[in-house]
Order: structure tokens, then C-alpha cells, then sequence
């Protein structure tokens, strides 16, 4: 196993810390072949003892602010599940106002109960039906605005956000286009769907400052977004002295779901001043 997971350590005391790592595990195989990767993401605790006593600093009411965050799509549902992550960048224009953008990345996995249909006619009058779940696996980049409302200036507080802008899709791996035989696989007949959509998630959650300027935002919301298009395709072929006429079809692929997710923020100096 090779992983790469850049880590915070975020003070919650004087004496217990939150770790919080985000980043990419590979896999190597120690026989044969199928390396494979994933996101992850690694939590836990540090205790400690602090002798040494660091001045506080005022809590910052402006300024820019940096988000790692990470979690989990569609939590309790085998149909569409996955991950994502993001880097976004705020800025702090009061105690409870932030606006920015991000960037980031959705690794999910999407099932269709008889998602390909296929249907083939030979010139001799022969119909031959096939019917495929469709499983896919999928990749997405992200770029998107935020905004988020931080309900009260106190240690703990509700929050509420909304990130809103535009994925690109990436087909990895897709079960179900082999239904067809001999010379015409439904590959051959559709292609890999590919496609760019926007998306809407809004969330509400619970914002703890660990710091005088930095916090840890734990919130749940719902990502609206139109699926991928399925498509529909014809060809014709010629295999063992027969001709045939291919037609097959695609459902849409479900983009929308639930997600939770667990992020850090920090509130730098620069922009402090700003507009003052």
C-alpha cells in the first residue's frame, strides 16, 4: 500500500488534538495482477501535555479562509455511493457571513437494475433480446461558488450553505455494455456516455471553533443534479454469413443524492482590512 495523506492537526484544548487526513491510498499487488486506488480519509485524537502557554489572538471577524473537507454520498443506499472532497477558498466578510469557490472531486459508484437494453435482428427473421444492469463507476471534477451563514458568533453554532456550479464526468469502469455477442458488443453500438452538468447542494450543520479562527463544520445536505444522459444507438453488421440490424439503449445515470461531510477552516490575517 502507498498512501499520500497530507494532515492537520487541529487543537480542540490544551491537551487533545483532532487529526484530520485527507488523501490517496494505491494498492499494489503482491501477486498477479489489479492495482487499484481510492480516496480516503483518516480521523482520530492526540493527547498530550502543554506546558507551553500561547497568547491567544482576537478572533478575526474579516479575512480569508481556507476549507479542506471530505465525506461520504449517499449514505445507506447501494444504488449510488461514494465519496468526495473538496479545497475551497472563503471570504469572511463578518462573523457569519462567508462567499468563495472550490474546487474538488465526487468518486462514486452508480447501479441500474436492467439499465442496457439491446435488441438484434437477423436478416432471416431471428430476434434476439438482451437485458443488462448498468454499473458504473464514476469520476467527477468540480469547480463551484459557496456561500455559508453562520447563525450566532459563539463557540458552537448552526450553519447553513449552499454550493452551486459544475461537474465534469468520467466513466472508469462500465458493467453491462458486453449484453451482445459475436460481433457487436452494445459498446460498439452507444459508446461510454461522458457529460458536464451543474449541480445544486444545499446543507445545514454544526460549526464548533476550535481556535479563536479556526473550525471544524460537520453538515449533511442533498446534491441536485440532472443525470448523466443514456443513450440509444443503431448499427449494422455482418458475422457467419447473416446480417444484422443492432439497436440498444441506455438509462440516465442517477447524479442526485444525499451526502455528509466533515471540513476544517481557517481564518488568515490577509484580507482583514478589506472595505474598511
Amino acid at each position: 500500500m502507498i498512501q499520500i495523506m497530507p494532515t492537520l492537526e487541529i487543537p480542540l484544548s490544551k491537551r487533545v488534538d483532532f487529526n484530520l487526513g485527507v488523501g490517496y491510498t494505491h494498492f499494489v499487488p503482491t501477486k498477479g495482477s489489479g492495482s487499484s486506488g481510492a480516496f480516503s480519509m483518516r480521523t482520530g485524537f492526540s493527547f498530550h501535555k502543554s506546558p507551553i502557554r500561547k497568547p491567544k489572538k482576537p478572533t478575526r471577524d474579516r479575512g480569508m479562509q481556507v476549507t479542506l473537507e471530505g465525506g461520504k454520498v449517499n449514505f445507506g443506499s447501494d444504488e449510488y455511493d461514494g465519496g468526495t472532497g473538496a479545497l475551497v477558498f472563503t471570504y469572511k466578510f463578518n462573523p457569519h457571513i462567508n462567499l468563495g469557490i472550490g474546487f474538488g472531486g465526487d468518486f462514486v459508484s452508480s447501479y441500474a437494475e436492467d439499465g442496457v437494453k439491446s435488441l438484434k435482428i437477423r436478416d432471416d427473421g431471428n430476434v434476439y433480446h438482451y437485458n443488462s444492469d448498468l454499473d458504473v463507476s464514476i469520476s467527477a471534477v468540480k469547480i463551484f461558488a459557496r456561500g455559508s451563514y453562520r447563525l450566532t458568533d459563539r463557540r458552537f453554532s448552526p450553519f447553513v450553505a449552499c454550493d452551486a456550479g459544475v461537474r465534469i464526468y468520467s466513466i472508469n469502469d462500465l458493467y453491462g455494455y458486453d449484453a451482445a455477442d459475436d460481433n457487436s458488443t452494445i459498446e460498439y453500438v452507444l459508446e461510454k456516455p461522458s457529460s458536464m452538468g451543474f449541480f445544486a447542494a444545499p446543507a445545514i450543520g454544526l460549526s464548533l471553533r476550535t481556535t479563536n479562527n479556526s473550525y471544524l463544520e460537520l453538515k449533511a445536505g442533498y446534491s441536485f443534479a440532472p443525470g448523466i444522459s443514456g443513450k440509444k444507438g443503431e448499427a449494422e453488421y455482418d458475422t457467419n454469413s447473416f446480417h444484422f440490424i443492432h439497436a440498444a439503449s441506455c438509462k440516465p445515470l442517477k447524479m442526485s443524492a444525499p451526502f455528509i461531510s466533515l471540513g476544517f477552516t481557517h481564518t488568515f490575517k490577509w484580507g482583514e482590512k478589506w472595505g474598511k
